[in-house]
């Protein structure tokens, strides 16, 4: 098999670290063998709302500077910084970009580091590693892409390969809208096999049972150097999860040559919520969520909102803003259900017991007090070990540090969340800084805390410096590290 990718993804399909959340960024890479040698396409996915705007005449555009290295057995071989403009609008809207690289042929370790310009304080960093180890002899394959949306021509050359706009699928997420899965792939060396009649099978099938295809397509292939596959799958029955999806190369007697796989994520909130009411009927007659009042339902879902998967989020949120009453009660039977099967009723009444004394503690007059930074993570991760909470700090907001020393989510020791209050508003922390893998990371978290003293950063550059000089009276680097 050729591919070789680590990147994690926001949703859990893990391929890219990602080091910092301020910037959200999606990057795709793949790898593919060009006439002379192999090459690395990036595909970048920007979310406009986590940039700053710049304002033009009346419109707004979010401008992002990009620096890429590519180090190979640990030597910087390729290096390029650009800066990445959003279409002009009434807001910053999403944006995309694909660039190609040509390297030899071998593995990379990739880094992107994203700087939002209007805001400098705003970044994100992305590394990962990739594969670009072709022989020249035999049967190969290129990394599986998935693709958005694809026609016959368009105007950005750089989405143009084989005459054909191709827009990759951010996040490799098939969001609600999306019910066509589209599929480009390469396979080389077809042209020096010995056999006359070659196919490939495309199929999907769950991370829990990967071996039972669930949907799966077949095309004959052309023995040519490099056949391009290009291939639609419908998925607009395809039910919300995390599938695998397999391109499977085959001689004529049906035996397997080569294959390559990649991961992606389906959201189908309809679906899921038709299905519901296919089974809820039955389900619920002995469910103990036919004891919840009917105001309640809503507290009840919004509640869960910080455990449930990153799927069912969204399933959620259909469900609290469109469901009947039948299928909210549906979905809190089969959440607490599938967290106890024995005694979900207990479960859900000690979880709730806990979701309500956090309302009422981080109330801050936006929404519930489960929802804030605050009451989010405490109910995710549970209680703290520790907590310090400082109020008079000068040229400091009100902040406060919590300490988890053993931090079972991600199996992380002495792990720790800085939350900030710079509105001054009653209960309303943000959270500024975590070194939890997976939650926000800002390496600049000083610099923004002690935003009243722009001039005692410590060293000479003021734009890319991480830290305040050090006094008496500017404790916060002292208590986050446990000094």
């Amino acid at each position: 098999m050729h591919g070789y990718r680590h990147i994690i993804l926001i949703f859990g399909l893990l391929l890219i670290v990602r080091l910092g959340l301020s910037i959200d960024v999606s990057l795709q890479m793949h790898a593919f063998k060009g006439p002379e040698q192999p090459y690395l396409e990036m595909s970048l996915y920007i979310i406009g709302k986590s940039i700053a705007p710049f304002y033009v005449d009346s419109m707004q555009q979010g401008r992002v500077e990009v620096l890429m290295t590519c180090a190979r057995k640990g030597e910087i071989v390729l290096a390029d910084k650009y800066i990445l403009n959003s279409p002009l609008g009434q807001e910053v809207n999403d944006f995309l970009d694909v660039r190609r690289y040509a390297v030899d042929t071998g593995m990379y370790r990739v880094t992107y580091t994203f700087r939002d310009l209007a805001d400098t304080l705003n970044t994100s960093t992305l590394t990962g590693e990739i594969s670009a180890v072709f022989t020249g002899t035999g049967l190969e394959q290129s990394d599986v892409q998935l693709l958005s949306a694809v026609k016959k021509s368009g105007e950005n050359e750089q989405m143009v390969k084989n005459g054909i706009y191709m827009e990759p699928l951010p996040f490799d997420f098939y969001h609600r809208d999306l019910d066509q899965l589209i599929v480009y792939h390469e396979i080389y060396g077809l042209d020096q096999l010995q056999d006359d009649r070659y196919y490939c099978t495309v199929s999907v099938s769950t991370l829990e049972d990967p071996e039972t295809a669930i949907l799966e397509t077949h095309k004959m292939l052309k023995q040519e150097p490099a056949f391009a596959l290009l291939k639609q799958v419908d998925i607009r029955d395809l039910p919300s999860g995390n599938y695998l999806l397999k391109v499977s190369i085959h001689d004529s007697k049906r035996d397997l040559l080569s294959l390559e796989e990649c991961r992606f994520q389906r959201s189908n909130p309809e679906r899921d919520v038709q299905a519901f009411g296919e089974t809820a009927r039955s389900t619920l007659s002995n469910s103990f969520t036919q004891q919840i009042p009917q105001d309640s339902l809503d507290y009840c879902l919004r509640a869960i909102a910080p455990v449930v998967s990153s799927i069912d989020n969204e399933v959620l949120n259909y469900v609290i803003k469109q469901g009947s009453d039948e299928s909210k009660r549906f979905f809190l039977h089969r959440y607490w259900s599938s967290r106890d099967m024995v005694q979900p009723q207990a479960v859900f009444h000690a979880y709730m017991n806990v979701a309500r004394a956090i309302d009422k503690m981080y109330q801050s007059g936006f929404g519930y007090g489960f929802e804030t930074d605050r009451g989010h993570i405490y109910l995710k991760y549970g209680r703290p070990d520790d907590v310090i909470t400082v109020l008079d700090e000068p040229s400091a907001p009100p902040y406060e540090i919590w300490y988890y020393n053993q931090f079972e989510a991600t199996h992380q020791a002495n792990v720790r969340f800085l939350f900030y209050n710079p509105s001054l508003a009653d209960n309303d922390f943000l959270l500024l800084h975590s070194t939890a893998i997976g939650e926000r990371s800002n390496p600049r978290w000083e610099i923004v805390l002690y935003g009243s003293a722009p001039n005692q950063i410590e060293g000479s550059d003021y734009i890319g410096g991480t830290r305040m000089q050090d006094n008496f009276f500017r404790n916060a680097r002292r208590h986050f590290e446990g000094n």
